[in-house]
């Protein structure tokens, strides 16, 4: 099925990254309106030259994660691999930290809760991830997808911390080390709205389609 998708992407403008952490204030449900076959995804990434992974929340009513936040796990090296990780919810409106962090053949995988709780821990195989972070990039996105020509709207996408780390760094995303993307298709809509508190780790998206 063709998708319209509006999404705000931080990414390393170079490589070397190995980890990528970030706290997020998840839409309440009365921020989100998501429509037949429509979903949120809020998640963390990193990719090389042979693969792309992504760790993250998921909306999503036709999947069942409607009233409650969904996480899942994507991985691409030669052909795609998602997949919802089944028993774990996490509440609309709530805080919630996730991490990512890259191991020499496989990666760990984290979310805590606002107080630092760890909720959830799995490390993934994913073929030519690198510890020392050669040729990757790692990135933080909300997007929104719809079926084609459909509508739907997630609004106050509230990332509050972004911390991008190299084998021997872990600092704030900034304009200095990320580049921020705004990208929507069809392309060149008004559908990403971002106030800036400090550029790039700590804004608030809001993603209206139509």
């Amino acid at each position: 099925m063709p998708y319209d998708y509006a999404y705000r992407r931080i990414k390393t403008s170079s490589t070397g990254y190995r980890k990528i952490e970030a706290t997020i204030t998840l839409p309440s449900l009365s921020d989100v309106a998501l429509g037949t076959g429509a979903a949120l995804y809020e998640y963390l990434g990193c990719d090389g030259s042979t693969f792309d992974f992504e760790f993250g929340f998921g909306l999503k009513p036709s999947e069942g994660y409607s009233t409650q936040y969904g996480i899942y796990r994507s991985i691409y090296v030669g052909g795609s691999d998602w997949q919802w990780i089944s028993g774990y919810t996490f509440s609309p409106g709530s805080t919630y930290r996730l991490l990512i962090a890259a191991e020499d053949g496989y990666i760990k995988c984290y979310v805590y809760s606002s107080s630092g709780t760890l909720l959830y821990y799995n490390e993934f195989t994913v073929n030519g991830i690198r510890y020392d972070g050669s040729g990757q990039k790692v990135r933080r996105v909300s997007t929104l997808l719809v079926p084609s020509g459909g509508s739907a709207n997630a609004n106050n996408n509230r990332w509050t911390t972004t911390l991008v780390g190299t084998p021997t760094t872990f600092v704030n995303a900034t304009p200095s080390n990320c580049v921020a993307t705004n990208e929507t298709s069809p392309s060149g809509q008004p559908w990403i709205s971002v106030t800036t508190y400090n550029a790039y780790y700590n804004e608030n998206i809001n993603l209206d389609i139509r």
